[in-house]
């Protein structure tokens, strides 16, 4: 806490926004519209090219954005698509393009709207900074760890006024002062290590409930070179689990490169060893050879990978009494998912779309200028738009009994209702796409329960190709001539 905000060296309205994750960029794009300055504070070192670092250590496994994800990148980068295939990216349609084992069979692969591409987490953050480089008010300041909020000393209305930093040095230089950098208005988005509450008692709030389902689900992943295959009928490979029985998955993901990336997946403590053989010996226990046979003459291009941090995990921040003005938190620092699901990233973006809608909203009241409400009014926005998928990732979580948290009671209700879905769906495309809008995250869930859905899930259903059917259902063919044309017109 600091006696007089003036004392700082004060830079006239400027957003600081903590981590340059997909979050943190996502958040600095919508700010960019809002305020002269924008700084991103990240600790660690940001990489020239599309490389791993230390701070996303689940960058090691797969990563795609969904459909609703791509588009608010669309949305706020105009010509974000191009610029990913560009650089490398490999189209993605859905379902033509993706070749899934579901608990229920093969599903089917149709044509449909539903696009993004498959590319690394490096790569998908290297394009969206590049974007960010290209706006002279947009800045990163990396090698830079925030230990605390400046926040001013008037009680109850505290209002955070700048963060305090070190800048980590490097092996030439020597461990830097403390400084104080002032802003208007300071966004944390670093990540599922967020020190967002402890920042909070130290100024005096109260800590949030903190929500958790933990399915004890764990990875391992590695790189391979893609196999000189004549043809690519698929751009993602994936074999689903079926609790609580089979709680093995996997999945291969094309890459930039001409790269696979493989991770396998177990949940209730049935982690993938991260061993050769025991890694091989996974992907040959999954109900499909498929993607065991897809890597056993691939060629490895890096170690193999685990982690298992991937329980979900909410932080009530929307339940507290007293917020301070001016501090917004959003990303993996108030909510993670399972990442089997996907969500995450999705989930990022769409809290940048909210920070921009209440900022707009702030300036409709008149109050342009003015930040006080702000900050409340985001968190409590922010839980509404997470209530969704958080139900979404936990319930399927649920359908292992040693998962650990608070089990809704129509969880068994809305588990069976899904399975009938799934089963009508890898035979009725129309099922299969309603279905796919809704994990994408482009539709709400009811829709599956509305006339025109409900009524294709009561007819009989013929289901899908049963687990045990080694053959896959036909679909999109990509050659190598098909897959540029596909690039070159972008999703």
């Amino acid at each position: 806490m600091i006696d007089d905000p003036s004392s700082l060296t004060r830079h006239h309205a400027r957003a600081i926004v903590v981590g340059a994750g997909i979050g943190g960029l996502f958040a600095a794009r919508v700010l960019a519209d809002h305020f002269p300055e924008v700084l991103v504070v990240e600790r660690d070192t940001l990489p020239a090219t599309p490389t791993f670092r230390p701070g996303v250590p689940q960058a090691h496994h797969v990563h795609n954005l969904l459909v609703r994800g791509m588009r608010i990148g669309e949305q706020l980068f105009d010509g974000f698509a191009r610029d990913l295939l560009a650089a490398g990216a490999v189209r993605f349609e859905w379902p033509a393009d993706f070749l899934w084992l579901s608990p229920a069979g093969w599903a089917g692969r149709s044509r449909s709207d539903l696009v993004t591409v498959a590319c690394s987490r490096e790569l998908l953050e290297w394009v969206v900074r590049q974007r960010l480089a290209a706006r002279a008010h947009v800045r990163c300041m990396d090698r830079t760890e925030v230990l605390g909020l400046l926040t001013s000393a008037a009680a109850p209305d505290r209002r955070v006024v700048g963060v305090r930093v070190r800048r980590r040095p490097s092996r030439s230089d020597a461990l830097q002062r403390e400084e104080h950098l002032a802003a208007d208005l300071v966004v944390d988005a670093s990540g599922r290590d967020s020190r967002a509450s402890r920042w909070l008692a130290d100024a005096g709030y109260p800590q949030p409930r903190v929500e958790t389902v933990n399915s004890f689900a764990g990875y391992a992943s590695r790189l391979y070179a893609r196999p000189p295959l004549l043809t690519r009928e698929w751009v993602v490979l994936g074999v689903q689990s079926r609790p609580p029985a089979h709680p093995r998955a996997g999945v291969i993901n094309s890459l930039e490169g001409d790269r696979w990336l493989v991770t396998l997946a177990g949940a209730a403590r049935d982690y993938p060893p991260t061993d050769e053989p025991g890694f091989l010996a996974f992907a040959r226990s999954l109900p499909t050879p498929l993607l065991a046979e897809a890597i056993q003459d691939a060629r490895p291009l890096s170690p193999i990978f685990g982690y298992q941090r991937l329980e979900n995990r909410w932080r009530r921040f929307d339940e507290l009494a007293a917020w301070p003005e001016r501090f917004v938190v959003l990303g993996d620092a108030v909510c993670t998912f399972n990442p089997l699901y996907a969500q995450g990233m999705t989930i990022s973006a769409q809290a940048a779309l909210t920070l921009q809608r209440e900022l707009h909203a702030q300036r409709a009241r008149r109050l342009d200028g003015d930040l006080d409400g702000l900050a409340a009014r985001f968190q409590r926005a922010l839980a509404r738009e997470l209530r969704t998928p958080w139900l979404m990732a936990t319930g399927e979580d649920f359908r292992y009994p040693a998962t650990e948290g608070r089990r809704p009671l129509s969880t068994r209700l809305s588990h069976a209702y899904l399975d009938r879905v799934m089963r009508v769906a890898a035979a009725d495309t129309a099922v299969h796409h309603a279905f796919l809008e809704v994990m994408h995250l482009l539709r709400p869930p009811m829709t599956l329960l509305r006339p025109p859905i409900a009524a294709r899930l009561l007819r009989p259903s013929r289901g899908g190709q049963p687990i045990d059917n080694p053959t896959p259902p036909p679909g999109h063919v990509r050659t190598e001539a098909t897959g540029m044309a596909a690039a070159s017109s972008g999703p």
